[in-house]
């Protein structure tokens, strides 16, 4: 195959600069746009592994209920269950809302982290010991009571969301929570009671209960006070907290874009209630505000740390990580007991720790030993392909309650192993696997160790090669394979990118940025499309293995939003999404910067030593590439260009091309053996973003040719050249 040394010099040039620009960490990527309103918080997306559960008052998980979190949501499966590989964040906090139709909406949130683990319960609207509804007339407005919590609608002030007046009629749901309800902290917004004050300082929160007031008219939309409207709400002292009341308590209402207590006006003490005036319907709080308090410590069995045990403290609880840690905050000044309740560990014995009121901004560290429980363990083994993951919780009865403890993961060999209730009797197992398929398997306790026999599934979307399997929120699935010679891997720098495709318009792109190479679990995205379906998955777990045949293997698991075209109308949704891909390294591009020493540039012993530093260098190899390496000079002299073609032919290098001259540009191309040199100066050079304005003047490749390529005429100038490069550069960041 002829090449010209313009595409020699062309491809070396563009490879140099395009690829520094785009591994550049502090690149100038033009003008950043001006941010959001303040009012108005600004969403970031986080990697993280999130898994939850949704259930009922009475401990029945609920399938169904939409889960949003920033850009994602996710629909409850069959076991109440959903999980999530990025979430959307507020001033490092994260934000979860629950939705379904009939029931009380939930919002969580709490300090960002790696891990999270969510147990959710929502409350079905209508008439309960803690909840009422009512329709009534605008015009009259209305006193709605839960037990002695109450909250009075004024006449002639209820308005549409555009703030008109509204005359019709008002469906009202109100929910009471008070502290001493076993499901407080399950059922509030937020969850850790973090609150800011009308001077901006952030405290930690003391509930003395709380009320959500919703108001719709008859096709559901939403119903607010007029903005001159007060509503009058009178608060119970909870039972335990009559001692010395103070006479005033802050009011507090719960801002969902941020996820934070929002204080805005008191409540006074009127005989054994607190009164107070609100402006708007949402949930509000009557809490004490103090400075926070840090509460962590490990958990601990028999068989090491325990994960997913939930640790409560208080009016606020936490789940622990992988690692068994646990972290609260609590109110300075406040005694509190850390606990973790039997019902929470499976009726086992649980444990508790009195702690007194701490000083504000002081950490306590206190760490939990349980006892070593009894344990259910067992294998999935798939019969149509490789294993999926699944995720695996029990449920079972106790004293007329459905109780459901947190799920466990299989490993790669679909092994599992989960602590057993400390009952005699059935149980039931819930098994919620990757390719979307539900189903359970009955178990009977007898007071010892159990061990399943093999649990068979039939699943073709469980980890079969080059194959994805895409499963829509209402259940269908799309599945889509990719032929393994179009399928190509390439790693530059620290970013990893897959590109494959098959029949029938089938593609995928997959990225990692932070590889390193390594066997391991990291966070990607991808974008899969299959004729008119096109899905986008960010912040997905890609599990990375090199197997012993030198290929990688990419299993991916996670959940996106896929649009899918029907002639002129379109549907789009959320999926989850799970597959396998194998390649082998196409492409490996290795960026370096301020090369000091020459060794650095690995070129061999046979070849001379050059000009140092250098101040960028790319090195090409691959599966059917040889290595070849390009090298940056920046701001350099014609007399270092002269120096390099000096160095060269004193280590017996010829010309191959002649050396070309246009405009004070220069390009030479020189050979020994199979290696080629191309050697390029432009006193004006390419600005390249970085590297604060200054411009690579240059540049020299260093290449391997077999004796019957061809290095002829140049056909464009230097400068026409470089013209060209500019053009690729800009299209790249158009991109």
């Amino acid at each position: 195959m002829k090449k010209n040394v313009s595409f020699w010099l062309f491809a070396l040039s563009t490879m140099i600069l395009a690829v520094v620009w785009a591994c550049s960490d502090d690149g100038k990527k033009g003008e950043v746009p001006p941010g959001p309103d303040p009012e108005v918080p600004d969403v970031v997306m986080k990697n993280a592994t999130v898994y939850g559960l949704v259930k009922d008052i009475d401990g029945v998980l609920l399938s169904g209920v939409k889960v949003t979190t920033g850009t994602l949501s996710a629909i409850t499966d069959a076991n109440g269950a959903f999980r999530f590989e990025s979430m959307g964040t507020v001033n490092n906090r994260t934000l979860f809302r629950f939705e379904k139709a009939g029931y009380f909406t939930v919002t969580r949130s709490g300090t960002s982290s790696e891990e999270i683990t969510l147990e959710v319960v929502m409350h079905e609207k209508g008439n309960s010991d803690i909840s009422t509804s009512a329709t009534f007339e605008a015009n009259s407005g209305r006193l709605l009571t839960v037990g002695d919590m109450k909250v009075d609608i004024p006449a002639a002030r209820v308005v549409k969301s555009d703030g008109t007046a509204y005359t019709g009629t008002v469906n009202a749901d109100m929910l009471y929570l008070d502290p001493n309800n076993e499901t407080f902290n399950e059922m509030m917004p937020g969850g850790d009671l973090a609150a800011v004050r009308t001077d901006n300082s952030e405290v930690q929160l003391v509930s003395w209960g709380m009320v959500e007031v919703s108001l719709t008219d008859g096709s559901g939309n939403a119903l607010q006070l007029k903005e001159d409207g007060t509503s009058v709400m009178t608060f119970p002292i909870p039972e335990g907290m009559e001692s010395n009341p103070p006479e005033t308590i802050p009011l507090w209402y719960f801002n969902e874009e941020t996820g934070m207590w929002v204080e805005e006006g008191v409540a006074r003490l009127e005989g054994n209630v607190y009164v107070g005036e609100v402006n708007h319907f949402s949930w509000h709080n009557l809490d004490w505000p103090e400075d926070r308090v840090t509460v962590k410590g490990t958990v601990t069995n028999c068989n090491g740390p325990v994960q997913n045990i939930k640790v409560t403290v208080d009016q606020t609880y936490a789940y622990t990580n992988s690692r068994g840690e646990y972290e609260v905050y609590i109110p300075a000044n406040t005694s509190v007991t850390v606990r973790i309740l039997s019902e929470d560990y499976g009726l086992l014995p649980g444990v508790a720790h009195e702690l007194p009121g701490q000083a504000g901004g002081t950490t306590v560290t206190r760490n939990l030993e349980l006892q070593c429980p009894r344990s259910i363990t067992g294998k999935i083994v798939n019969s149509c392909g490789e294993i999926p993951v699944a995720f695996i919780n029990c449920e079972y009865d106790h004293e007329g309650r459905t109780c459901t403890m947190m799920p466990v993961k299989t490993d790669r060999e679909g092994r599992f192993k989960l602590n057993a209730p400390n009952i005699n009797g059935s149980v039931v197992l819930h098994f919620t696997l990757s390719t979307g398929t539900t189903f359970i398997r009955n178990v009977t306790l007898t007071g010892t160790d159990i061990t399943l026999p093999d649990i068979e599934v039939c699943e073709e979307g469980g980890g079969e090669e080059n194959t994805m399997l895409i499963v829509k929120e209402e259940g269908e699935s799309v599945r889509v394979n990719f032929a393994s010679e179009n399928i190509q891997m390439m790693w530059s720098d620290t970013v990893l990118m897959v590109v494959c495709s098959g029949s029938d318009d089938e593609s995928c792109l997959l990225t990692i940025n932070g590889f390193n190479g390594n066997n391991g679990s990291y966070r990607g995205n991808i974008t899969i499309a299959k004729g008119t379906f096109v899905l986008q998955a960010e912040g997905i777990t890609v599990d990375v293995v090199l197997q012993t045949d030198g290929k990688y293997a990419f299993d991916v698991s996670g959940t996106g939003e896929y649009v899918e075209v029907n002639g002129s109308s379109y549907t789009e949704g959320t999926a989850q999404i799970f597959g396998k891909i194998v390649a082998s390294l196409s492409l490996r591009i290795e960026v370096l910067r301020d090369v000091e020493n020459w060794e650095d540039t690995q070129l061999g012993e046979d070849f001379p030593e050059l000009l140092t530093p250098v101040d960028a260098l790319v090195r090409f190899s691959g599966q059917t590439l040889q290595t070849t390496t390009a090298l940056g000079y920046i701001n350099r002299p014609l007399s270092d260009y002269t120096e390099v073609k000096s160095r060269l032919a004193d280590a017996g290098f010829s010309i191959r091309v002649n050396e070309v001259q246009e405009e004070g540009c220069y390009a030479i191309v020189y050979q020994k053996g199979n290696t080629v040199v191309i050697v390029g100066y432009d006193p004006n050079g390419d600005e390249v973003d970085g590297w604060d304005e200054e411009r690579f003047t240059l540049l020299i490749y260093v290449g391997t040719v077999d004796e019957t390529t061809a290095v002829t005429d140049i056909h464009n100038s230097y400068r026409t050249l470089h013209s060209k490069i500019q053009k690729a550069i800009q299209a790249c960041k158009q991109k």
